[in-house]
């Protein structure tokens, strides 16, 4: 790609109790990409599941944005039963705006750890 600005990358490391939590975030011109990770386990640096989130229509009665989701990848290790992939790229698609693909690959106590440092982030890029 050309230095046009329509890619910028950010990675950046937060840190937890016993662990460092590694975020990767490629934003594009209508979509983001998410990778969360964690140093440590043999799973730290994989792609477990992953999801895909496109921001919803604001229903006019309502008022409420529901973004459609599709897993694009499945996991079916106790660890990520609960979709966490699936539930980032939601909330991020709603908050963003575009289209979001997420990928989480950490423990479920480090995840709101993680989408507090994202969010900040994504603050501080004007998305």
């Amino acid at each position: 790609l050309a230095p046009d600005g329509s890619m910028r990358e950010e990675t950046f490391s937060v840190a937890a109790p016993g662990t460092v939590v590694k975020v990767q975030l490629v934003c594009l011109r209508d979509q983001l990409y998410v990778w969360v990770g964690a140093d440590g386990g043999d799973a730290s640096f994989a792609h477990g599941e992953m999801s895909m989130a496109f921001p919803g229509l604001r229903d006019r009665t309502t008022r409420v944005v529901t973004p459609s989701i599709a897993a694009l990848t499945s996991d079916v290790s106790q660890e990520n039963a609960d979709r966490a992939s699936y539930h980032l790229a939601s909330r991020l698609a709603r908050r963003a705006g575009v289209s979001v693909v997420a990928s989480v690959n950490v423990a479920a106590d480090l995840r709101p750890l993680a989408e507090r440092a994202i969010a900040e982030k994504l603050a501080e890029m004007g998305m």
